[in-house]
């Protein structure tokens, strides 16, 4: 236990992409290799609030289904924002991948950007009008 809470330590979610992107995938491989009463307990113990710890599994969990260069490659254009990469992450693997790839994603990029961005890869029609 001790060392999950060293690990939300040294990366803490308000850091920069990679530690964001660190803590998240060890949450997400938590989460898929503990029981559920005991990935609860951790959760509670690693002093993140639910809302938060929920948004980090499902960005680990995104990242966990690209393959490791291609998930080098997103991290590399993700901003330090846990928020923004949230947002991002309702994007499938493949449109992430794709956004990075083609410099759409950018570090700088805002949580209402990646709003619009989202939008605009999920609903080309619309984002045309």
């Amino acid at each position: 236990m001790g060392t999950f809470q060293r690990f939300v330590a040294e990366n803490p979610y308000s850091g920069t992409a990679e530690q964001i992107v660190t803590l998240s995938l060890g949450i997400a491989e938590a989460s898929n290799r503990l029981d559920a009463s005991t990935f609860r307990l951790y959760a509670e113990q690693s002093g993140i609030g639910d809302k938060v710890f929920s948004k980090l599994k499902v960005i680990g969990k995104t990242l966990l289904s690209l393959q490791e260069k291609e998930r080098k490659d997103v991290v590399k254009q993700l901003p330090a924002s846990y928020s923004t990469i949230h947002v991002l992450c309702s994007l499938t693997p493949e449109e992430l991948l794709t956004g990075a790839r083609s410099g759409a994603i950018t570090a700088s990029m805002s949580v209402r950007t990646a709003k619009d961005y989202t939008k605009q890869v999920r609903f080309p029609a619309l984002a045309a009008a």
